[in-house]
C-alpha cells in the first residue's frame, strides 16, 4: 500500500465518525466517486443497497445484497456521501413508464393511479403521485411514486412493475418503443 494512502486511511477524518449515525446493520446505498458501486443496471435486489458489516480505523466493511464482502477506504467513506435507505419508517417508491406518445394521458394516469389504489401496502398518506415527466423521442415518460412502509419497498416496487405491464396491456395501452431507421446505402428514400 502506498504511505501517503495508508495515512490518509489511518486519517480519514475522525470528526465525522461522530457525527454521523451508522448503526450495525443498517442498509446503505454507497454514493462514491469513481467507484463501480451503482448495481442500478443489475435490477433489484442489488440496486446499489449494502449492509454496513463493520469500521475498523483504516476501512469498513459492506455486504452486498447478492453476498459480496466490499472493503472500502475510509477515506472514500468520509468523503463522500452515505444515504441510509432505512433511517426513516416510510420511503417512496420511484417508478417510471414509458408509453407510447399517442396514449391518452388522462386514461394513462387514471390507469396507474387505480394500481396505487388497489395495492394494499401502498400508503394513502403521503399521497402516491401520478404523473406525466416529460417527452423523450420514443416514449411519453410516466412518473408513479407511492410511499409504503420500509419493510414493504422491494415487494412494492415489483408487485407495481409487474401489475403495470399487465394492466397496461389488458387496457392496450402500449408502450413507448424506441424505432430506429436503417437505410442501405444506394437505396430510394422514397
Amino acid at each position: 500500500m502506498h504511505a501517503s494512502t495508508s495515512v490518509a486511511n489511518s486519517e480519514s477524518r475522525p470528526l465525522p465518525v461522530l457525527s454521523r449515525k451508522i448503526r450495525d446493520a443498517d442498509e446503505l446505498e454507497e454514493v462514491i466517486h469513481g467507484w463501480d458501486l451503482d448495481f442500478r443496471h443489475l435490477g433489484p435486489p442489488a440496486c446499489g443497497s449494502r449492509l454496513f458489516q463493520a469500521m475498523s480505523l483504516v476501512s469498513t466493511t459492506i455486504l452486498t445484497f447478492d453476498n459480496q464482502t466490499l472493503v472500502v477506504p475510509n477515506s472514500k467513506i468520509w468523503g463522500d456521501v452515505i444515504r441510509n435507505v432505512t433511517a426513516q419508517d416510510i420511503r417512496r417508491v420511484d417508478l417510471e413508464f414509458g408509453l407510447s406518445h399517442a396514449v391518452d394521458v388522462a386514461r394513462a394516469e387514471e390507469v396507474l393511479a387505480s394500481i396505487l389504489r388497489e395495492h394494499p401496502k401502498v400508503l394513502e398518506d403521503p399521497e402516491p403521485l401520478v404523473k406525466v415527466h416529460k417527452l423523450t423521442d420514443s416514449a411519453t415518460q410516466f412518473v408513479v411514486r407511492p410511499w409504503v412502509k420500509r419493510e414493504d419497498y422491494w415487494q412494492v416496487y415489483w408487485d407495481l412493475t409487474r401489475e403495470a405491464k399487465l394492466r397496461l396491456d389488458r387496457e392496450k395501452i402500449p408502450l413507448g418503443i424506441r424505432r430506429h431507421e436503417v437505410r442501405l446505402h444506394g437505396e430510394s428514400t422514397d
